[in-house]
């Protein structure tokens, strides 16, 4: 069995089948029927969320890292010659069919540390009196969700705390994010850099908020 990784930002086949022959990446290292990862793409990985589907000839697998990564793992053909790993990133994990997949339970796993994201404090750099429009998007929020972004953006807009997933210049059109098209992208207001706070979500709290993304797939299924 061979095995193929799939990298679809760069549209780069890191495995690829060339004159009846199997090889990885550049170097064109022959593959065998055990033929180990020499990107080192999946080290220090650990599947944290698994879910399947049968099709006619195979069952098909979705992986969640603890890192926050998806990937699809298929066969690539009907007589089981080579499975391929496919990133699921941007607009296609935002709609993801999840109510076509069957949540499997995950062994628990011990998961390495992250590494300490620097924090910067930027009221020290930007007038608390600077003004800016904020701009908010459930597609944009539900990815970040989706690849365990813990922090929960708020700025005080009209009496009341609201969730921004977009700050710019008062002004400024809304830039374009590279991820995904945020066709549902709303304005809630403009306030000022004194009036923002951000949260961090606790791991239940994460839990919760991917369980209602879910929970949306069956709802957009059953329209």
């Amino acid at each position: 069995m061979h095995f193929i990784y799939v990298q679809n930002r760069c549209s780069t086949l890191y495995f690829y089948f060339a004159l009846n022959k199997w090889f990885i990446g550049e170097e064109e290292l022959p593959c065998t029927p055990i033929t180990y990862d020499t990107t080192r793409r999946f080290v220090n990985m650990c599947i944290v969320e698994t879910y399947y589907k049968e099709t006619k000839n195979h069952t098909e697998h979705v992986f969640k890292t603890h890192t926050g990564e998806w990937y699809r793992y298929y066969a690539g053909d009907i007589k089981n010659n080579f499975w391929i790993m496919e990133d699921i990133e941007g607009e296609e994990l935002v709609s993801f069919p999840f109510h076509l997949y069957t949540l499997q339970k995950t062994t628990p796993r011990q998961i390495p540390e992250k590494e300490k994201e620097i924090k910067i404090d930027w009221s020290k750099f930007i007038e608390k009196e600077t003004a800016y429009d904020f701009y908010y998007s459930e597609k944009e929020f539900t990815l970040r969700i989706l690849h365990n972004k813990t922090w929960n953006d708020l700025v005080y807009i009209n009496g009341e705390w609201k969730r921004f997933t977009k700050k710019v210049s008062k002004g400024e059109k809304p830039f374009e994010s590279w991820d995904i098209n945020c066709d549902d992208e709303i304005f809630i207001g403009s306030a000022t850099f004194g009036d923002i706070k951000e949260e961090e979500f606790t791991e239940q709290q994460l839990d919760q908020l991917c369980a209602e993304i879910r929970e949306r797939s069956y709802d957009r299924a059953s329209k």
